[in-house]
């Protein structure tokens, strides 16, 4: 080290020296030898007069460890060569050497703390400010800030490991906008992340083995990869995320469709599925169908009720249709149906007021085809569990078809937003 109070002859000391005459030396070495504390240079060390200057020689391998003195290491460090408000540097101890500053703060120390050196500067009351840190023994390296988080390096066998007291935030900062950041919270156990992450390739996150993961295999797809099962354990809605057309999942696992993800339903009644009354046509087949045999001259009718199922969305219409044919010679003309029906729930009248819809079909119809006629008015007013009486019927008043009209199928499409009602 450099000169100063002590040396590195603060703790060594020479073989004992044997005999009065102090083998010969001169007092003043001696004393120097003996001591071990006083600053040695490779010139006279006490001035006397008339003494000689002598230039001494350590040989290390001469010399032993005192643990008596165990004084460390005194030195003086220079001033910096710096630009600044750094004016003079003080050894205060054996492991610690300070620069000060004009303001009489100290800026700068240089710490040896066992096995480890700490360089740091302070503030300009002299309050520690950030610094670096050396740990010899554990081969880390940290960063400290007083006032920020504090990083550290630990070099451990083949790997290397961040350390720290509290959180860790990792940023990556182009022209100080920290516009990337992740964060280790260290009371909570985990990695919070403040931006988005872009995996650009197939690889996969694992989650307990090789099994289970996530990644993409092509574009524009996302695999969710399980051994045993993929649990969606809160409300989940898949589709456009919840805004218009989406399936939507409670937490209880009760499914609602909504937009484009609901479905069309169908509930379908034959001809014989409809019950006859007073006025009611001729039973009858056609091909392998059976059939009502609606007539020209009277207005046929026949009736049914159902129950407005549960997976009816409420609100939405009933759209109904018959399908119907005609035999023998070819007749242009048109067929007018009509459909009466009235909705009821718990306490409201059987036998009250109806709504009555009708479609005539277009004409022209080929002998012995098959004719499709959707009412162009929907059912409407009915919510889930309404019971529903209808009666359906030829307007022979308002047709021009000279045949009877072959019942051969009817059927109600209406729209599904759920499986059914919840358990």
């Amino acid at each position: 080290m450099g000169q100063g109070r002590g040396s590195a002859l603060s703790t060594i000391r020479p073989r004992v020296i044997k005999g009065s005459d102090k083998m010969g030396l001169p007092w003043d070495a001696y004393y120097v030898l003996a001591k071990a504390n006083a600053a040695l240079t490779n010139s006279k060390v006490h001035p006397n007069t008339g003494a000689p200057d002598y230039d001494i020689t350590h040989n290390l391998s001469d010399l032993v460890i005192d643990t008596d003195l165990n004084l460390g290491v005194y030195g003086v460090i220079g001033p910096l060569d710096v630009t600044g408000d750094i004016i003079a540097s003080t050894t205060i101890s054996a492991d610690l050497y300070k620069w000060t500053g004009a303001a009489g703060g100290s800026l700068i120390e240089l710490q040896s703390i066992v096995n480890t050196w700490l360089f740091k500067t302070k503030d300009g009351l002299g309050a520690d400010d950030s610094g670096l840190y050396f740990d010899i023994d554990n081969s880390r390296f940290e960063l400290r800030f007083i006032n920020f988080p504090m990083w550290s390096l630990s070099v451990l066998g083949t790997g290397c490991t961040y350390g720290y007291l509290g959180d860790y935030a990792m940023a990556f900062s182009p022209a100080g906008t920290f516009s990337g950041l992740f964060t280790w919270m260290e009371d909570e156990d985990y990695f919070k992340f403040s931006d988005d992450i872009f995996m650009d390739i197939t690889e996969k996150i694992y989650f307990r083995n090789a099994a289970t993961s996530i990644n993409s295999a092509n574009v524009g797809h996302l695999d969710l990869n399980a051994a045993t099962s993929i649990d969606l354990n809160a409300a989940s809605n898949i589709g456009d995320g919840g805004t218009t057309n989406y399936a939507g999942f409670a937490a209880d696992g009760e499914l609602t469709l909504h937009g484009t993800a609901r479905v069309k339903r169908h509930i379908n009644l034959t001809a014989q599925d409809w019950k006859r009354g007073v006025g009611s046509p001729d039973i009858g087949t056609h091909g392998t169908f059976p059939t009502l045999n609606f007539d020209a001259i009277s207005d046929d009718m026949v009736y049914y009720s159902l129950l407005c199922p549960y997976k009816f969305e409420a609100g939405t219409t009933i759209k109904f249709t018959v399908d119907w044919t005609y035999s023998g010679a070819q007749d242009d003309g048109t067929v007018c149906w009509g459909l009466e029906y009235i909705n009821v729930t718990t306490g409201e009248t059987v036998d009250g007021a109806t709504t009555t819809i009708t479609k005539t079909s277009a004409g022209e119809h080929t002998t012995g085809k098959l004719v499709r006629t959707t009412f162009t008015t929907e059912m409407s007013g009915m919510v889930a569990q309404d019971t529903i009486g209808m009666r359906l019927y030829r307007d022979v008043s308002a047709d021009t078809l000279v045949a009877d009209a072959v019942l051969i199928n009817t059927h109600f499409e209406f729209t599904m937003d759920k499986l059914g009602k919840p358990t």
